[in-house]
């Protein structure tokens, strides 16, 4: 039997009309970033321009029918396979440093276009929260959540890159941060973990293409500097290779058989804390 064809005025895939007629409550970020209860958050319109400490669970929006949601879940172990590598890469970090000579190289490997589309889904879904008293003029591109659904590529150029410097030293903790760029119309949205470890996804414009890269009231660099779809980071110890990398599979072909040292950190750790703002000390 044929499905029927129906949109969900809430749900911002509906334009598939293939939606189901009950709308779920959507994490903002994928609730596989969090390990706390509580998050500390501001810039988000219910807060009335304060920092407060919030439960997880109201970091959510009704922004996905349950068809949609249950459909892009894949995109919410992206997420949490990123946290959990960036976590497991610091542990080894912090023991490998104390070895005179580390003879295993551990490499992980990262579903790259999986991690773009997760970020764009947490693009869309704070779009939702944000457009009625910030974004009343714009709309995210419909291509977007065609992208998010795996139907659509994206304009050469556009989608993730990173903006991490050579020689950054990871922090030893979980708190993020995620935004727009700020402006009437935003062209991209930057999505930083771990203190320094930080992303930034463009959807229509190339990401070279962009001149300074701001956040908030902070500069991160020229679109020039960012490394698109970047391939590998090998973590080192001064001029010291510790014989560990972070990898992003870019081909489309990556599979959790193939990489069973990133699925296998799936429930090892408490998953990593994700933000709106980290706090301030």
């Amino acid at each position: 039997m044929d499905r029927e064809e129906y949109t969900h005025p809430r749900c911002w895939a509906g334009h598939t009309r293939e939606c189901s007629r009950q709308i779920s409550r959507e994490h903002i970020v994928s609730s596989s970033a969090f390990e706390s209860e509580l998050l500390t958050v501001s810039g988000l319109p219910f807060l009335d321009g304060e920092t407060k400490e919030i439960p997880t669970e109201r970091m959510a929006t009704k922004a996905l029918c349950t068809a949609h949601n249950t459909a892009l879940s894949p995109l919410d172990d992206a997420v949490g396979d990123f946290c959990n590598v960036l976590r497991e890469v610091e542990r080894l970090r912090q023991e490998r440093v104390k070895i005179p000579r580390v003879r295993k190289t551990h490499r992980f490997v990262l579903d790259g276009p999986a991690v773009e589309r997760a970020v764009l889904k947490i693009a869309l879904n704070l779009h939702r929260v944000l457009r009625k008293d910030t974004f009343p003029e714009w709309e995210m591109p419909s291509h977007v959540a065609d992208t998010v659904l795996g139907r659509r590529d994206l304009p050469d150029g556009a989608g993730l890159a990173t903006l991490t410097p050579v020689g950054v030293t990871l922090q030893n903790e979980d708190a993020g941060l995620v935004g727009f760029e700020p402006c009437e119309e935003p062209r991209y949205i930057v999505f930083r973990l771990r203190g320094h470890f930080t992303f930034v996804c463009t959807w229509d414009t190339p990401v070279t293409h962009l001149e300074d890269l701001v956040f908030e009231e902070e500069t991160l660099g020229r679109g020039t500097a960012a490394l698109f779809h970047l391939k590998r980071i090998n973590v080192m110890q001064g001029k010291r290779d510790l014989r560990l990398s972070l990898d992003f599979d870019w081909s489309g072909e990556w599979n959790e058989r193939a990489h069973r040292n990133v699925t296998g950190l799936r429930g090892r750790f408490p998953t990593a804390r994700l933000t709106a703002r980290k706090r301030k000390r």
